[in-house]
Parts: C-alpha cells; sequence; structure tokens
C-alpha cells in the first residue's frame, strides 16, 4: 500500500509519472538484513519498462517501500523529462 501510494502521489505533482504502476513489491532478506524491492511498470506510448527499486529496511517496510518507488522511478521520470 505504502509503495501504490508513493506512485500516487508522484502522479499528483508530474503529468509523466501518471505512467506509472506498482507491479509488485517484496521484502528480501539478504547478507544479514532485509530489503525491500519494488517493482514500477512504467508506460510510454507503446513501450512499457519494467523499473526495479531497492531500499534496506531501516525504519519500516512501509518507508523502505516508498523509498523503493523513488529509487526506480527517479532516473526514469528524469530522462524521459528531457526529452
Amino acid at each position: 500500500l505504502a509503495a501504490r501510494a508513493a506512485v500516487k502521489a508522484l502522479g499528483e505533482g508530474d503529468p509523466l509519472a501518471r505512467q506509472l504502476d506498482v507491479t509488485g513489491a517484496r521484502v528480501v532478506e539478504a547478507f544479514d538484513r532485509e530489503f525491500v524491492f519494488v517493482g514500477v511498470t512504467a508506460q510510454l506510448a507503446r513501450e512499457s519498462t519494467l523499473l526495479i527499486g531497492t531500499c534496506a529496511v531501516r525504519e519500516s517496510p512501509e518507508t523502505a517501500s516508498v523509498l523503493a518507488v523513488l529509487d526506480a522511478t527517479n532516473r526514469w521520470l528524469t530522462n524521459h523529462r528531457r526529452g
């Protein structure tokens, strides 16, 4: 839910981000830590791209989910704003 809320909030502030949808989120244990992996689908015209973001769980899985969405979408949004 936190990942979906983050994508929705991005869409409210950036029309380009309205092309994003959360594909899934999962907490994974690796290297004696927990990480959140988030998949976000970016749809632009006829092209669909799977964006992956990660974040170590420090405060909570919800906070890590939001940060993982930002990790997944940051470069894609920046590159597509430039044209």
